[in-house]
């Protein structure tokens, strides 16, 4: 089959992968969209989907996820308004001496950067949560400024404009990236595409697309499991983190959507420790401890059941930060793989739209280029030279 050229192919449809696709088509590139699964089965949709920059701490990952979250209101709005986004906050308290110090200090930090958080009161804390059963109160806070979306509405919506906007999806397909003496092709069924440039913005499955030309992304496994509640009645409008002992640290949300035959109650999302961590018991007996730690400080929780359990694989770079910018030795590969998709995806988007399309090195993207992997970035460059002399076999030394 004759191969068919595009300017930009995004291999991808999460929210990250959407969002550039969008803000290319946006700046007057239409990309080819390629994921393999159906629409609406990548990570993003099974993310806790908060928004916020609080346990950020490096400066260059903080001011990332700064960004997502000013451009989120704008953003939404992009994407017609009903994706379920609102500026609930968090919430979370210690019980703890030591633990309340901690929280403490971590607030303090934020505020040196200027992050809109501050210490509240135990009287406070339960004006709040008004439904909570907090116990003792070593330390407690409050970050106004963060917000939640609903992940499946944005993936939904993003796919809507996206369509409006001209790009060719091509979804439940999966790509295979070859390499050969005229440059990069991918392989969608029998089909047979020449872009320019691959963005690989396929969370966790990008380590397998990149596999398949010798290419070693580094990464490490992050599954990540979520619980979700039958409905119950409100116990939060925003994110909340409980304490972090006695019991397993757990944080949740309240969904939106309510039962059509329960109207006032809503489902709860939750997840254990934090945001990032990885799940090390991803069990159904477990799943029932975290909803037992939650039903503790929750008396609405006591009667809730658990409508089902989702376990995620995320992408998680060695060193927990973003992945963003071209291979080293193949520029026509743009790596977009981070952790926290949901908070950066509309700046991160945004930007390497904008570099891919032709602009200027993105400054707040520098931090996050491949090539920071020095001895790794090497043995990538020797292998894509290995590649276009025809010996395509990965140094055996990588890892």
């Amino acid at each position: 089959m004759e191969p068919i050229t595009h300017a930009v192919a995004v291999i991808g449809g999460g929210i990250v992968g959407s969002a550039v696709a969008l803000h290319l088509a946006d700046l007057g590139v239409r990309p080819v969209l390629i994921d393999a699964g159906p629409a609406g089965s990548s990570a993003s949709a099974l993310s806790f989907a908060s928004i916020s920059a609080f346990d950020r701490d490096h400066l260059g990952d903080y001011e990332l996820a700064c960004a997502g979250m000013g451009s989120w209101r704008r953003w939404a709005e992009r994407l017609g308004g009903k994706v379920g986004f609102r500026r609930g906050g968090e919430v979370r308290w210690e019980r703890d001496p030591e633990q309340g110090r901690a929280l403490a200090e971590r607030v303090a930090r934020a505020q040196a950067r200027g992050y809109p958080v501050h210490l509240i009161t135990e009287a406070r804390l339960r004006e709040l949560l008004p439904g909570a059963e907090p116990g003792p109160v070593s330390a407690a806070s409050h970050a106004e400024a963060d917000a939640q979306v609903d992940a499946a509405k944005v993936l939904a919506a993003s796919r809507a404009a996206l369509a409006q906007a001209g790009v060719r999806l091509l979804t439940g397909r999966r790509a295979r990236i070859r390499l050969d003496d005229t440059g990069m092709r991918l392989e969608i069924d029998r089909e047979v595409l020449r872009p320019a440039t691959v963005v690989l913005a396929a969370g966790a499955e990008s380590l397998a697309v990149a596999a398949e030309i010798g290419l070693d992304v580094a990464t490490v496994p992050s599954p990540g499991m979520l619980l979700r509640t039958t409905p119950v009645a409100p116990i939060a409008g925003g994110v909340v983190y409980l304490p972090r002992s006695p019991g397993p640290p757990v944080h949740l949300r309240q969904l939106d959507d309510q039962h059509p035959q329960r109207l006032g109650r809503h489902a709860v999302l939750i997840g254990e420790r934090s945001q990032d961590a990885a799940a090390t018991d991803p069990t159904g007996r477990h799943a029932r401890a975290l909803l037992a730690q939650a039903a503790r400080y929750f008396p609405a929780l006591r009667g809730a059941g658990i409508d089902r359990v989702t376990v995620g694989w995320r992408p998680m770079p060695a060193d927990r930060l973003p992945l963003v910018g071209p291979v080293p030795g193949l520029p026509e590969l743009y790596l977009a793989v981070t952790h926290g998709g949901v908070t950066v995806a509309p700046a991160l988007g945004r930007l390497v739209a904008r570099e891919v399309a032709g602009g200027p090195p993105e400054p707040l993207l520098d931090a996050f280029r491949p090539g920071r992997f020095g001895a790794r970035a090497a043995t990538v460059q020797r292998d894509v030279d290995a590649i276009f002399e025809g010996d395509a076999k990965p140094n055996p030394g990588r890892g």
